[in-house]
């Protein structure tokens, strides 16, 4: 009789609905990793945004939210980020458009509009005194948060 039973069981399920299972938590994880990765991340994009804003109006409170290269071009040398200040200065708005996380950087890429529209990648690095901008690049780099690895 029990043998009779077994015959007439249901089949396990396939195998494919394993994978899709396996696949669709995988999915789900990912997804929750994102978000939470973004919303620890606001500071610093709220961080980058204050400083193209302080940029453009001019404020001497955009030096103390810059460190390393952005600090140089604000003091009058030229780098990496002279073209993307001039960006800055030419725009009347910014939008924060998405924010990549990497261990103690943020790239919080910005769209700043005015007569022209520009693709900004800010770099935000955390150093002693905390987050800080570092660059404000009009082009990915080639190392740093920002760059395409």
């Amino acid at each position: 009789m029990a043998e009779a039973m077994n015959e007439q069981a249901l089949p396990g399920a396939p195998m494919m609905h394993r994978v899709l299972g396996v696949v669709a938590v995988l999915v789900v994880g990912a997804v929750a990793a994102y978000v939470g990765a973004q919303m620890r991340a606001a500071p610093e994009t709220a961080l980058a945004l204050a400083f193209l804003t302080d940029i453009q109006q001019q404020a001497p409170t955009a030096a103390e939210r810059a460190e390393g290269d952005a600090l140089a071009v604000l003091g009058g040398a030229r780098g990496e980020s002279t073209p993307g200040f001039g960006a800055v200065r030419d725009s009347l708005s910014f939008q924060a458009v998405s924010t990549t996380v990497e261990w103690g950087g943020r790239c919080v890429e910005v769209d700043a509009y005015g007569t022209v529209r520009h693709k900004l990648y800010v770099e935000v690095m955390e150093g002693t005194a905390g987050f800080r901008v570092t660059r404000v690049l009009t082009s990915p780099p080639y190392s740093g948060p920002c760059s395409g690895d």
